[in-house]
């Protein structure tokens, strides 16, 4: 919509004349976000990105949608005619769109309030796991691995559960889904087979040509998932899984003086994927015969590219081609290398250069989790380094405010909850390794703030962020999606802490926490996988 419509000049020009026309990151302001989303839900009975509101000025939404099109198309009003519309009936019944705005920001408060619900029995919550983990199985894809039909998302909150799940009842059939969707995405076009790092998301449903964006928290949990897959099987392509990845992070994320940018476009020279693709040319003509020969048996390229050859899209092999035929290992890595260095001369995709407190926490606890099982002191000295960046840059120890984002030398937004929460989760975890002292009163620190800010003394849980008069509710975060909520991170955080400095009114208001979602947990278990799986701890004691 940028290119098709906000750079129209004619669509500027009436957007400009008739709207107060704000962009938001949601990625910076998820708050703002889930109010609006939650919003068009309401409105169309569906949701996503691009996110589309009209507002009145007391910010009560009156009309919502995902994407318009520039011109009339697939039975979609394009967005000049929804402006033109909205603008008419704004200046000539007025009274209408006041009149819905006050019924949908009404019906809104009343979702929010409803937000925390209780159930009384305890073990009705404590057996969650095995229905969850039952639930997961029902979903999974037995022969691609993953979860549902494309656009297929790792979904690493998932398979975190399911690693769990595994450590803690030895179901065999947990560890076969989370080892079966690994070796799928590593074979395949969402992971990249010469830099290492995962892109967002798969178009398909055998991983084979991705959405080339690359996110860090994407590959914070899904280091974390090889890093556990190692522990429990000693296998080393997990290992090595894991060394790439967290190698990659570092390398093309990494801010010089610690922290981790928060992610890579998918666009390069104004095209989806060029900065990745090759053409079976380009292979042959940078490699000795030798190395094409082991390239080629490996990944089954052909003179039509390597996805869309119908042998490997049958076989369920993914990119790799995995004939059989023997490979010499030191020439496919020597041509690995080399179509590296070549793909390093061309234009790199654009980099969201602001860091997220919340992302950079899940990166912490993820080269933790490297560090325990690789032992490689530098992921421990690389978790204290970002550690020692949000500190220094993000979090002002005079006002004791910390900043949710950093561009740029430029703090930009408060933190909300799930940037403490994160981040105090992994505070603890570089406390466990590296038993230093000042992490752990920092932990402790933020707790006292995180609690006296977010946390719902009346109902229970945490909401979003800090009450303010600019926002039209206040909600509280309890879905596991791409990454786990912060909800479930605080009731983690709150045991922890409990046990490690005997706080027990942190304990006290991570089981109120429990309590007030524990409605929607037993009735949609697979919505809150994170807290299933903290519910199956040793940690939580109802």
């Amino acid at each position: 919509m940028a290119h098709e419509s906000f750079e129209n000049e004619n669509t500027a020009k009436f957007m400009n004349e008739n709207f107060f026309n704000i962009k938001v990151d949601r990625e910076e302001r998820p708050d703002v976000d889930a109010i609006y989303m939650m919003a068009v839900q309401a409105l169309t009975g569906s949701g996503g990105w691009p996110l589309s509101v009209w507002l009145t000025p007391d910010l009560k939404p009156f009309f919502a949608g995902t994407y318009f099109p520039p011109e009339e198309r697939y039975g979609r009003a394009s967005f000049s005619s929804v402006l033109h519309q909205l603008a008419d009936i704004w200046f000539h019944e007025r009274s209408k769109i006041l009149e819905s705005a006050e019924q949908i920001s009404e019906m809104l408060k009343q979702f929010a309030g409803n937000s925390s619900q209780a159930v009384s029995d305890p073990l009705q919550i404590r057996n969650l796991a095995r229905q969850t983990y039952e639930s997961l199985q029902s979903m999974f894809d037995p022969k691609f691995g993953g979860f549902g039909p494309a656009p297929k998302f790792p979904m690493p909150v998932y398979l975190s559960f399911l690693l769990d799940y595994f450590e803690r009842t030895h179901e065999p059939n947990a560890l076969a889904m989370v080892e079966l969707t690994m070796e799928k995405i590593s074979m395949g076009g969402i992971y990249d087979q010469l830099g290492g790092g995962y892109a967002r998301y798969s178009t398909d449903e055998k991983w084979l040509v991705p959405h080339f964006e690359k996110m860090l928290y994407d590959n914070a949990q899904l280091i974390s998932v090889t890093a556990q897959l190692f522990k429990l099987t000693g296998q080393n392509k997990w290992k090595e899984l894991t060394r790439e990845a967290v190698s990659y992070v570092i390398k093309d994320l990494g801010h010089p003086e610690g922290g981790f940018y928060s992610a890579e476009d998918a666009d390069s020279e104004g095209k989806e994927g060029t900065f990745y693709l090759w053409t079976l040319q380009q292979v042959i003509e940078h490699l000795t015969q030798k190395e094409a020969d082991a390239f080629i048996k490996f990944f089954g390229p052909t003179l039509q590219g390597n996805f869309v050859d119908p042998h490997h899209l049958e076989d369920g092999k993914n990119i790799l081609a995995q004939t059989g035929a023997s490979v010499d290992p030191e020439a496919l890595i020597s041509a690995k290398k080399k179509l590296l260095a070549v793909r390093n001369q061309r234009p790199r995709p654009a980099r969201d250069e602001k860091i997220l407190v919340e992302w950079n926490g899940l990166m912490i606890s993820a080269l933790i989790q490297a560090f325990k099982v690789l032992q490689d002191p530098s992921y421990l000295e690389m978790a204290e380094k970002t550690a020692q960046f949000i500190h220094r840059r993000m979090f002002d120890s005079t006002a004791v405010q910390l900043y949710r984002s950093w561009c740029d030398g430029v703090c930009i937004v408060k933190a909300q909850q799930s940037d403490f929460s994160f981040l105090i989760q992994g505070l603890l975890d570089l406390y466990e390794c590296s038993n230093k002292d000042n992490w752990k009163g920092w932990a402790v620190q933020l707790q006292e703030i995180h609690d006296q800010l977010f946390f719902d003394e009346e109902l229970g849980g945490y909401f979003m962020n800090n009450a303010r008069p600019d926002l039209l509710i206040r909600l509280k975060d309890n879905n596991d999606n791409v990454i786990p909520s912060g909800n479930s991170i605080a009731v983690r955080n709150g045991f922890r802490l409990t046990r490690l400095i005997d706080r027990p009114e942190f304990q006290i208001r991570a089981k109120k926490t429990i309590q007030a979602f524990s409605s929607r947990l037993v009735s949609q278990p697979t919505s809150m996988v994170s807290l299933v799986s903290i519910l199956n701890s040793n940690l939580v004691e109802l």
